[in-house]
């Protein structure tokens, strides 16, 4: 079963997204709360620095656990 939309009589289509008043209902713009960065971007070659960095001791410290840890027999 569908069910299909009256038409509006009228402008009342028109009026229906016309900024004002409206009883019932209050519009928020969401981008007006929106506040730039006040920090500068990164610097993508110390970010890739610090990832390589990080990924050299994960590699270790996982090197590591695998001799230590006790084998299945």
């Amino acid at each position: 079963m569908s069910v299909l939309p009256l038409p509006l009589p009228g402008r009342a289509l028109e009026r229906l997204f016309t900024p004002g008043i409206r009883l019932g209902w209050t519009f928020h713009d969401g981008r007006a709360l929106t506040a730039p960065y006040r920090e500068p971007q990164p610097d993508p070659e110390a970010v890739h620095e610090q990832l390589a960095e990080r990924a050299g001791s994960a590699h270790i410290r996982y090197a590591r656990a695998r001799r230590c840890s006790r084998r299945p027999r």
